[in-house]
């Protein structure tokens, strides 16, 4: 009956996000019901509140995901997302590539509706161009998503590594090949949909050492998280420092960037989830799922497919489908990175086609684009990089 039960509170916590409750609102009523389903007793309860409020992974969670943001917004005071715009336009005389590097090298800073900053320069280089509505909107909202497979910065991939114990470092690697993936499928539509234009300008050696020069924040974490394996929390908190220091921010900017990183409502979503990680793992209840589901004929795949998917498209949140899926599935996942990758992957199709993705529904309305229009260029899109996803992963096995 354990599979049952999930089942239940599952739907129970589907109705709410089809009824746009809180994410972290959500998680928690979700708890709750897993405590009542499964009569667990008020000690394994207050146990699970302790370790996932108090606990190390949860601090040191809610620290990395603060430092994400202040990072962000200390690259946007310092004046350091003007000097990129700069550095691009004076070394692509291919008007095309040149559309798509904002959205690409900004997407490597996560912050809500970051699409929408690499919207305006995308707009801009776009009028050259002559790509419609729906063109600009599809290609700024594909190319600012295609490193949250592997990039340490992304608060999804943070949280996987939490739940799951698996240094992320490692889960990153492991589902790098998706980044590759998503780039050709990027590039072979603007090649074929969108007619070159190159613009009569003098490329130079400085211009292109200037243009390298200034990608040196995004160097420097690739080597202290992904090489170096730091830790994420103190690699970001290096950086953060050498682009106030570099750039010479005031002490005002400073302290103005660490507020913007303090979110209430992304706090309370990532306590949430790891409240809901500790009352399963406290309780044991989650042990025997995976052994119930086979005996009854499930393939671990399709849980692992379908749940991530489902909450994803819902609510599209890369949070949501980790938060809510990643624990239920914990026995299916453990640490094998194969697990894992079935899981985001799934989960984060979901998140791109969703309505409710915040990045899509800003940057639709920035651009005024058609709904149906927008869908016949990301629908496709989607569906290419799922089948080769799984594609890669029979080869896997072969």
């Amino acid at each position: 009956m354990i599979t049952f039960k999930f089942a239940i509170a599952f739907i129970f916590a589907v109705i709410l996000l089809i009824l746009r409750q809180e994410i972290w609102l959500v998680i928690s009523i979700l708890t709750a019901v897993t405590a009542i389903l499964f009569r667990l007793p008020l000690t394994v309860v207050l146990a699970s509140l302790r370790k996932g409020i108090l606990g190390y992974s949860t601090i040191h969670l809610i620290i990395a995901v603060w430092l994400i943001i202040s990072f962000g917004e200390a690259l946007y005071r310092s004046g350091y997302l003007s000097r990129f715009v700069s550095s691009v336009e004076g070394v692509f005389r291919d008007q095309r590539i040149a559309f798509i590097l904002p959205p690409a090298i900004i997407g490597l800073l996560p912050m809500p509706s970051g699409a929408m900053l690499s919207a305006p320069l995308a707009e801009e280089i776009g009028k050259k161009l002559n790509v419609t509505r729906e063109e600009l909107t599809y290609f700024n909202y594909w190319f600012r998503h295609i490193w949250e497979y592997t990039w340490p910065l992304y608060p999804g991939l943070i949280l996987a590594s939490a739940i799951t114990g698996v240094p992320i470092w490692k889960i990153g690697i492991h589902q790098a090949p998706m980044i590759l993936a998503a780039v050709l499928i990027g590039i072979t539509m603007l090649f074929r949909r969108i007619s070159p234009v190159y613009l009569n300008i003098q490329i130079s050696a400085k211009k292109i050492l200037e243009f390298l020069i200034v990608l040196w924040p995004i160097y420097i974490i690739v080597i202290l998280v992904m090489v170096l394996k730091l830790d994420l929390a103190a690699g970001l908190g290096i950086v953060f420092g050498l682009v106030a220091v570099f750039y010479r921010m005031s002490l005002a900017d400073v302290l103005n960037s660490l507020k913007k990183g303090v979110s209430l409502k992304i706090f309370l979503i990532l306590i949430s989830v790891m409240v809901f990680k500790s009352e399963l793992e406290v309780s044991g209840v989650m042990n025997h799922l995976p052994d119930e589901m086979i005996r009854w004929g499930f393939s671990p795949i399709i849980p692992l497919a379908v749940i991530p998917f489902l909450v994803g498209f819902l609510t599209g949140v890369n949070s949501a489908y980790i938060g809510v899926g990643f624990p239920v599935l914990l026995g299916f996942l453990g640490k094998d990175l194969n697990m894992i990758f079935i899981a985001y992957v799934s989960g984060f199709m979901g998140v791109l086609l969703s309505p409710a993705h915040l990045c899509l529904a800003v940057t639709k309305t920035y651009f005024r684009a058609d709904t149906v229009k927008l869908y016949r260029l990301l629908l496709p899109s989607v569906l290419i990089l799922y089948v080769i996803f799984w594609i890669y992963m029979g080869i896997q096995k072969l």
